[in-house]
């Protein structure tokens, strides 16, 4: 936690959207320090019985608490009803998260009228036709046939768009896409009658293969990568090997891949443990993606590189703004998807086994439950200096329960006899990109109130929600 969360109050708003209702925390730690207002008579007074210098703007959209070093000042995560001036008057309701901290709740009503309703029609975080589904950071219509990747750590390029041809960026179906074309079509189209004649003459299958190579939708006719097309899926880019520079191969791999792939045919074959090159960046050698078999190409992760989706010069191609995403947003972007595929909403989360390249313990992982996949938040602590009046806008998230496992492998696949873990649903991420996700995981429970860090043996914390154009 930063010493300016430390040493001064820290502000917390979040919208629950179902209910119309905004709740606001004031935590104020053993050593914070609150400018004394003019309504509280008694200083030394227990501020749970006594009125906060709370102020709310004429917007009703920004709350103010004077502190000894200036003021500060909350962006609410959507207006507050004109009687929310009557609460802040009142005697906040105290959590008393611990000895040390005197933590002060309020809760005021949203407002409900059309100016604090979103272009929708609903809140900010409350389902909609326009926000319910969910959002991927660099989707195929996000690039475009100049769109440039590199090395989010050095700057290395990856990828560069050739000087004659065109380049085509291609989303990749869901990982259930054969599977459900299956289902649908429980009699192939155009299948031939004669098929009672083949099974007499020993091949009853050739017509059936040959339908399903023709009409492009059985889990014969696979998807695979093919020079100047860069597929797409919401962890990464699957890039022909041809196309790609700056990379070199690492001798050492892991025993199994880390694609989050959950059809039952990728189970079935992640059983088997076949080896996986792992690819690394040649300038630095931050380890950047794998080389993806199913898929005939060189899969690389968004975490770990940065985008120039349209230069901005025809002369320098590299000119313009490179984009990066925070790897919490990357990898709440895959666990949602997961949400609406498979309907499970807890998660054990590990970087995969290695062999020689690294000693790391890979049994450790996380148990990650989506406690709820969409909220609109704001909050104070974001590492400002003491004496800087700052203000911070909502901000669209999921929060997420974790407790860390000293051994995933034994939930994930128990001794016989012992009962398995119902719908949780296996995750595995590369060593790094694990290893920032979590620690960025325990590093946003400092944005939270002392008395929401907790929820019995869970602990609690953010991970940034992608929104387009936010």
């Amino acid at each position: 936690m930063s010493s300016q969360t430390q040493s001064e109050p820290l502000l917390y708003a979040e919208l629950l959207p179902n209910i119309r209702q905004i709740t606001l925390y004031v935590s104020c730690s053993g050593s914070s320090s609150i400018r004394q207002g003019p309504n509280i008579s008694n200083p030394s007074a227990d501020r749970s019985s006594s009125k906060l210098p709370l102020s709310l703007s004429a917007s009703r959209r920004t709350v103010s608490l004077p502190v000894p070093n200036g003021v500060r000042t909350l962006h609410l995560p959507a207006p507050v009803s004109e009687s929310a001036h009557a609460i802040l008057a009142t005697p906040p309701a105290s959590t008393q998260p611990s000895a040390k901290d005197n933590e002060m709740l309020f809760r005021l009503p949203a407002e409900v009228g059309i100016t604090s309703l979103g272009p929708s029609g609903s809140f900010p975080g409350q389902a909609s036709p326009d926000n319910n589904g969910v959002q991927v950071p660099w989707t195929a219509k996000d690039m475009c046939s100049e769109t440039r990747v590199r090395c989010r750590q050095c700057k290395n390029m990856f990828f560069s768009p050739p000087k004659n041809g065109e380049t085509l960026w291609k989303d990749l179906p869901s990982a259930d896409w054969a599977e459900m074309m299956d289902l649908w079509h429980c009699h192939k189209p155009d299948a031939p009658d004669d098929s009672h004649d083949d099974a007499t003459n020993g091949n009853s299958h050739q017509p059936h293969d040959e339908n399903e190579v023709v009409k492009g939708y059985g889990a014969a006719n696979r998807v695979v990568c093919v020079p100047g097309t860069i597929l797409i899926d919401v962890l990464s880019f699957v890039i022909a090997e041809g196309d790609c520079q700056g990379l070199k191969r690492l001798e050492n791999s892991p025993a199994s891949s880390t694609a989050p792939s959950l059809s039952k045919q990728d189970q079935t074959d992640k059983s088997k443990a076949r080896p996986v090159v792992i690819l690394s960046c040649s300038r630095c050698d931050v380890t950047v993606g794998e080389e993806h078999p199913s898929l005939s190409g060189l899969r690389l992760y968004k975490a770990n590189v940065s985008v120039l989706r349209n230069p901005a010069s025809d002369t320098d191609p590299e000119d313009g703004l490179w984009e990066t995403h925070p790897v919490d947003m990357i990898v709440g972007t895959q666990l949602l998807e997961l949400v609406e595929r498979v309907g499970a909403r807890r998660f054990a989360v590990h970087s995969p086994e290695y062999e020689g390249i690294d000693s790391r313990d890979s049994k450790s992982g996380l148990l990650l439950w989506v406690f709820n996949p969409d909220l609109r938040y704001s909050s104070e602590g974001s590492g400002a200096s003491p004496d800087e009046k700052i203000s911070i806008t909502s901000q669209r998230a999921m929060k997420i329960f974790y407790q860390e496992v000293p051994d995933i492998q034994l939930m994930l696949n128990p001794p016989q006899g012992a009962p398995s873990p119902a719908a949780l649903e296996d995750l595995g991420l590369p060593a790094n990109i694990y290893d920032s996700m979590k620690r960025q995981l325990e590093e946003s429970s400092h944005i939270l109130p002392v008395s929401a860090r907790q929820f019995r043996e869970w602990r609690v914390g953010l991970f940034s929600r992608f929104e387009a154009g936010g």
